[in-house]
């Protein structure tokens, strides 16, 4: 599907994810943190239409669920056991669909690809840097460093947005 016709989502926007997840978000960082953004979603069995995120995305499935997911990223088709915890990396601005077979429950975790583009060459040597997509990965680091995210979340970000924004540098 063209780019010109295909939904762009800028899940930062309240309302914006239902435009591809069938419901809002049951928990939201919405406003605070600048760069970083987190939503956790519990979903029935579902399929997405067709869309471009602008920011990149980290899916991060809950350790107790077990589905079977197919997603077409970039044009290219994936169908793989996916749950437990594992990860997916969405880069920012490429084709993304994607459909599961039964209730899941997820954290989304959205980066502004400015900021991770700052953070990156800051902390690597060359001047540029790619993100390639990534599918049902287990990182413990990252798993345990979007938990830290939602947990603060859940307090209320008690913290202020220094919490955050420091994490997502980790």
């Amino acid at each position: 599907m063209a780019k010109d016709k295909a939904l762009i989502v800028d899940l930062t926007e309240p309302g914006k994810s239902i435009q591809v997840l069938p419901q809002a978000p049951i928990l939201s960082s919405q406003k605070a943190w600048k760069d970083i953004f987190l939503a956790h979603y519990r979903h029935p069995a579902n399929e997405s239409p067709e869309h471009y995120l602008i920011q990149h995305t980290l899916l991060v499935t809950d350790s107790n669920v077990r589905f079977q997911v197919e997603q077409r990223v970039d044009g290219k088709f994936k169908k793989y056991p996916h749950g437990l915890g594992h990860l997916d990396l969405f880069p920012a601005n490429l084709s993304h669909w994607a459909a599961w077979d039964r209730e899941t429950e997820f954290s989304i975790v959205a980066i502004c690809p400015k900021f991770f583009e700052k953070v990156a060459l800051e902390n690597i040597k060359g001047d540029r840097v790619e993100l390639i997509p990534q599918f049902s990965i287990v990182d413990p680091t990252i798993g345990h460093i979007a938990q830290a995210l939602k947990a603060e979340v859940e307090a209320g970000c008690a913290t202020g947005s220094l919490y955050g924004e420091s994490l997502a540098t980790d």
